[in-house]
């Protein structure tokens, strides 16, 4: 929570909502992908230190993705936005914890953490080229 609230303030302050949405989403793949390569270390604790770290920009990536989709979509309303996000996370969220659980079954954890990593950057490619210039119309 504490990654939400400081994104939010740090939002707030500057305005900067690509850069900043950009910034911490390719942060969680950067601790998702440093999260992958702790696992087999044998050191619990690292193990922790690496999941908090990812689990800092990645909860701190809820609150600008909305308001980074607030952007974009404008004119429409908020609740539009935030609702059609929240249904694509729930859709998508089903999608990857089923898809993983398989892979994780059938292949094991290391290429499970792959998968998610491979998505990760796919979703921060479509950040950087999204912008206020492709402003989606509802």
């Amino acid at each position: 929570m504490l990654g939400a609230v400081i994104s939010g303030i740090w939002l707030d302050r500057t305005k900067t909502y690509k850069e900043t949405t950009l910034v911490v989403y390719v942060m969680t793949l950067v601790g998702m992908v440093v999260y992958t390569n702790t696992l087999n270390l044998g050191h619990l604790w690292v193990v922790f230190i690496t999941a908090g770290a990812m689990g800092f920009f990645m909860t701190g990536y809820l609150p600008l993705g909305f308001e980074f989709a607030v952007e974009l979509t404008y004119p429409e309303s908020e609740g539009m936005s935030s609702g059609l996000l929240n249904v694509s996370a729930q859709v998508f969220g089903i999608i990857f914890t089923i898809s993983q659980g398989q892979i994780i079954d059938n292949y094991g954890t290391m290429p499970g953490n792959i998968f998610l990593c491979v998505f990760l950057t796919l979703g921060a490619v479509l950040t950087g080229e999204s912008g206020p210039q492709d402003k989606v119309m509802l």
